[in-house]
Order: C-alpha cells, then structure tokens, then sequence
C-alpha cells in the first residue's frame, strides 16, 4: 500500500470514531431525562464540538493525501447506538444508563486512536502529533464521564 493511501485509511479511521463519538453523543442527547437534560445536554454538546474540531484538525491531512472527507460512522457504532436505545429503555434509572454508555464509547474512541497511532507512529509523525493531542482531550473527557456516572 502506498504512504499517500495508508495515511488516508489512517485518517478516515480517526474521522469515523469521530463521527461515531458524534452520532453516540447525539443519541445521548435524545435518551436522558428532560428534569436532569440541562446539564448533561451541555456536557453531550461540548463532547460534540470536541469531534468536530478533531475532524476539522484531521481533515486538512487527509486533503494532502488525496482522500475523501467521510460523514458516516463505523457499522459497529451504528450496532453500539441501537444497543443504546435498548439499554436504556430497560434500565431503571436512564441517566445513569447512558453515562455508563458513554463511558464505553469513550473507552473505544482511545482503543481506536492508540490502535491507529501504534500503525502509524514511525511513518506519519505530523498525524501522530494531532492524535496525541486529540487523545489528552478526549482523556479528560473520559475521566469526568466517570466521574458524572458516580454521581447520579
């Protein structure tokens, strides 16, 4: 495979967990309770904004690669996001269902960005560079998805 395509099939990868952190995010957004909306709305919002700055710092990369910017998601986040509805439909307590829902979505954004940077981390060192700081980011955002699951 050439540099040009790998660096491309790199960046699509990073893209895609993006739009699924998106997409789950969104459907987050829709499942918890109006009476606790409030704050987790904003908190779901901000978590989107984050993405989408992500996808606007990878996407000049992929440009220089000659590749497509991608709007959709993995199949397994499209599986993920079903498994959502299902769990907190059943769950007795939605909020906290959720939470632990984006706490898993937020494991499998690192799993993806550190299985794309062990691919790339001798070849792509500018890509390497953005995902690290993507990755101390979304860190945080992990860590107080946690710490929010504890609390309610």
């Amino acid at each position: 495979m050439s540099n040009s395509r790998e660096q491309s099939d790199i960046l699509l990868r990073a893209i895609q967990i993006n739009n699924d952190r998106i997409a789950g995010y969104t459907k987050a957004m829709e499942l918890i309770d109006d009476g606790q909306s409030n704050s987790l709305q904003g908190v779901f919002q901000g978590y989107i904004d984050q993405s989408e700055e992500f996808k606007s710092q990878l996407s000049p990369l992929l440009e220089q690669g000659d590749g497509e910017i991608q709007k959709d998601t993995l199949f397994t986040g499209k599986l993920f996001r079903l498994w959502m509805d299902l769990k907190a439909g059943l769950s007795p307590s939605t909020t906290q269902a959720v939470l632990e829902l984006c706490e898993k979505g937020e494991e499998e954004f690192r799993d993806t960005y550190q299985d794309i940077l062990s691919e790339s981390h001798d070849v792509f060192p500018e890509i390497v560079h953005v995902l690290n700081l993507h990755l101390v980011e979304q860190n945080n955002a992990h860590i107080y998805i946690k710490e929010l699951r504890g609390l309610s």
